[in-house]
């Protein structure tokens, strides 16, 4: 008995003992694959943290011109994802020697990175400008070339002769027939036009009506001397009078048949041209005359739209109201939708609430279902006491649901809380595998960390020009992990991905946004907003006009608000710093905020628009109508658009920095306008 005891307490044991084994024996198997695993990501980290050491030091040497430096720590890159740029940037340095073989195999070697397009741009101005034609014909390509390189191009072709010659001409020709102004650098080549004369009366002709219908007036009177047809150059005389003189389209007999037979498109389009003229000075005049014209005229669709919407705003303006309204009413099925649109806003700008909602009623259903027009149709029946009030209210509730300037507003009319209507874009870890493996997303990575963000932005965009919808997706993910929020934004856009308002509304420089926030007394939200609509935050956004950085200042504004408060910033490059941008984008929006008592509603116009347009546009509402009529009644419909999105994009900020805000706050509800 004593020994089978035994037996069986130390099979007991045994047990015990290989059951506690099998954790460990687990451990050792798969522990070793993690290590290497986590070593290996170590390894990469550190790999491509000293690379980025090496660029930098490599960049730096070559921006001195230390030539031994550069080529050691050129060599030590390996395969560095943006070692290419550097040789590119080496190349445009010694361009002016024409390394002719290093350029040419440059440009077959790297010629999807964005850089090759610098260096051929900048390899055929050289060639271009010493003359070197048979070097500019062999690397020539067309699809980002200047008008000035396109017209070298030509001059070189017909240089060569034989069938390049005829195809130079023709090409040389199209060029000619711009409707604009031509760079000197052309002149050569339409030298060799004239010279020869190439250019036919028919060709001079076609520029000719391309100009003058652009009231290029000086340019019209050089082309003109090609013209050789006698009933051309009389037919060329009565254009430019049209054109000029406002008058001449009274008489409806100024051009002859013969004249409207051969010119049907040029005649048609002058006379437009000049009865939009007219209406804005004699709307009645205009309709009289249009009248006239339309018996023995054939004008096209667009142009009815445009004849009939300058009269009946004519009309209008002129204090001719009821024959404005009764004309409006006449052709309202072949208007264009914005004049009636227009014509509601009138009748808001004097409270006029019944002929609001009058007009409204005769929209045509796909314009009466515009979110604008169903919020209205309810507002209007609260604002004339309609009985039927009541039963609008589900247009409320149905708005509600939507992320927008017109459901915020129906939500908080309802006391709801703002819908976001958030969608999850996570992409699966494979999609984001596949595209940060792209040559073109890696080599965008390592310029942004270097801050060579134009680079970046146009690596970026060569490389994701044939994205799909998933594809972008993903990418706006890869560019939120960099914190490239403006990439973020842009992608979204281009996926068409509206409902994950993490990635398109992300709290991007949110540190600095708070100091300023809180120096100068301002919501968060609202800062962040007003940035979001003015540049996606993109901290290097520079628009058409001029203006600047995040909040998109005008040197000159932005001059006068740092010599105010005695800031100093470097006029050139200063105002993409995005701490100088917010620090003085922030003091002008409180400026205005001061200067309109805090109604976030004109500040936000003013910022936009200007103060001095907004102080004209209260005088016209003189006081007496409700916010939301009053931003209807915004002429621009720019900074109507531009309001609306910054107060719905700060109440879709006040969420995500869990601020209680409505959309509109309790004294601008009640303020009139």
């Amino acid at each position: 008995m004593p020994m089978i005891k035994l037996v069986n307490i130390f099979n007991r044991k045994s047990c015990l003992f290989y059951i506690l084994l099998i954790p460990l024996f687990i451990l050792l198997v798969f522990l070793p694959r993690k290590i290497v695993w986590a070593e290996s990501i170590d390894k990469k980290e550190n790999l491509i943290h000293e690379q980025r050491k090496i660029f930098k030091e490599a960049h730096d040497a070559l921006q001195r011109k230390d030539k031994k430096t550069y080529q050691k720590k050129y060599k030590q890159l390996d395969n560095y994802p943006i070692k290419h740029h550097l040789l590119g940037l080496e190349l445009l340095q010694r361009i002016r020697s024409f390394p002719r073989d290093d350029i040419r195999n440059y440009l077959d070697k790297y010629s999807d990175t964005a850089i090759s397009a610098d260096v051929r741009y900048y390899w055929l101005e050289t060639l271009r400008k010493n003359n070197k034609w048979q070097d500019y014909l062999i690397d020539y390509k067309d699809d980002r070339a200047t008008t000035k390189q396109k017209c070298f191009y030509q001059q070189s072709k017909i240089k060569k002769g034989g069938e390049d010659e005829k195809s130079g001409v023709q090409n040389a020709l199209k060029l000619w027939t711009s409707g604009s102004s031509q760079p000197k650098a052309c002149d050569k080549l339409f030298a060799i036009l004239i010279k020869n004369n190439l250019i036919s009366g028919k060709i001079a002709w076609e520029r000719f009506t391309k100009v003058i219908s652009l009231r290029k007036y000086q340019l019209a009177k050089y082309v003109l001397r090609f013209i050789d047809d006698d009933d051309d150059k009389k037919l060329a005389a009565k254009l430019f009078e049209i054109y000029k003189n406002k008058n001449i389209v009274l008489n409806s007999n100024f051009f002859t048949e013969k004249e409207l037979d051969r010119n049907p498109i040029e005649i048609h389009d002058a006379i437009t041209y000049g009865l939009l003229r007219l209406a804005k000075k004699n709307s009645q005049s205009a309709l009289s005359t249009y009248q006239t014209y339309q018996k023995k005229y054939s004008f096209s669709t667009l142009q009815k739209n445009r004849i009939n919407s300058s009269i009946i705003k004519g009309l209008y303006e002129q204090d001719k109201k009821e024959n404005s309204d009764r004309y409006l009413t006449k052709y309202i099925d072949s208007t264009s939708s914005k004049i009636i649109e227009w014509r509601v806003r009138q009748s808001f700008k004097i409270g006029d609430w019944q002929d609001a909602k009058m007009w409204i009623k005769k929209m045509p259903p796909n314009l009466k279902n515009k979110q604008v027009w169903r919020y209205w149709s309810q507002r209007l029946a609260e604002l004339t006491d309609d009985n039927l009030s009541k039963n609008y209210q589900n247009i409320y509730k149905d708005l509600s649901k939507e992320r927008s300037f017109y459901g915020f507003l129906s939500a908080q009319k309802l006391g709801l809380g703002n819908n976001m209507n958030f969608e999850d874009s996570t992409p699966s870890k494979d999609d984001l595998s596949k595209l940060e493996a792209l040559a073109g997303i890696k080599s965008t990575r390592e310029l942004l960390y270097h801050k060579l963000n134009l680079s970046a932005r146009r690596e970026w965009n060569k490389t994701t020009r044939n994205f799909s919808k998933k594809q972008w997706v993903s990418a706006a993910h890869i560019s939120n992990k960099w914190l490239w929020y403006n990439g973020t934004i842009t992608s979204m856009i281009k996926a068409g991905y509206w409902n994950d308002t993490n990635l398109r509304f992300p709290l991007a420089f949110k540190k600095i946004f708070s100091k300023y926030s809180k120096k100068n007394q301002i919501p968060l939200n609202l800062l962040m907003a007003l940035a979001r609509q003015e540049s996606s935050f993109h901290d290097e956004a520079t628009s058409p006009a001029g203006a600047k950085g995040l909040m998109q200042l005008m040197p000159a504004t932005a001059q006068e608000v740092a010599g105010r408060n005695n800031i100093s910033f470097e006029p050139v490059r200063g105002l993409y710093n995005p701490e100088i941008n917010i620090s003085l984008g922030s003091l002008y929006l409180k400026r205005m905020l001061e200067r309109f008592d805090d109604n976030r509603i004109l500040a936000i116009a003013a910022y936009n628009a200007g103060p001095t347009r907004v102080d004209r546009w209260r005088k016209k509402t003189v006081g007496k109508i409700p916010f939301d009529a009053w931003i209807e009644t915004i002429p621009f419909n720019e900074t109507r658009n531009y309001v609306q999105n910054v107060l719905a994009f700060s109440a879709i900020y006040a969420k995500k920095l869990n601020a209680k805000e409505h959309i509109i706050n309790d004294q601008e509800m009640i303020t009139r306008l």
